[in-house]
């Protein structure tokens, strides 16, 4: 299965900030241990089987779009 995810992180401050973004539940069940992700539009990191994390560097007054792709084999 393909799903493809998008993330819109926003900054209503007057100076750019990192954020972190977070998505878990990657590994709940069996099928999922084989987890790919084959795009993403900023590198992100595998903390865990089921945890992986996004710094995303958002501008000042401004927003960025996160996509990833997940790819499990079921």
């Amino acid at each position: 299965y393909r799903t493809q995810m998008r993330y819109i992180v926003t900054n209503a401050k007057p100076t750019p900030v990192n954020v972190d973004v977070v998505q878990s539940g990657l590994a709940r069940w069996w099928w999922w241990r084989d987890l790919r992700i084959p795009e993403e539009s900023i590198k992100g990191v595998q903390e865990t089987a089921d945890m992986r994390r996004w710094v995303v560097p958002v501008p000042a007054n401004g927003k960025v779009e996160l996509t990833a792709t997940f790819l499990t084999p079921w």
